[in-house]
């Protein structure tokens, strides 16, 4: 599946993306089970309660772990 600027493979799991023409954040959040995100600068893997957002003005990277039930993210871990 691809979304923005990711390439999403589905492995078992429950997510959400996040990409709209005109938004320059695209994200994935993964509820439960993993998905591998495809950037062009980046891959890597997602777990549940994990989130990556690309912010295409900026380019920038941020992936977050933690609990997002709330809207907090409790964990923020570095990709550069």
């Amino acid at each position: 599946m691809t979304a923005g600027q990711f390439c999403v493979k589905v492995l078992g799991t429950a997510f959400n993306i996040k990409s709209y023409y005109n938004d320059e954040i695209t994200s994935v959040k993964v509820d439960r089970g993993k998905v591998q995100i495809e950037m062009p600068e980046a891959t890597m893997r997602l777990s549940a309660q994990e989130r990556v957002e690309v912010n295409s003005l900026r380019g920038t990277i941020k992936k977050t772990s933690g609990s997002i039930r709330d809207g907090r993210l409790e964990k923020r871990v570095p990709l550069f």
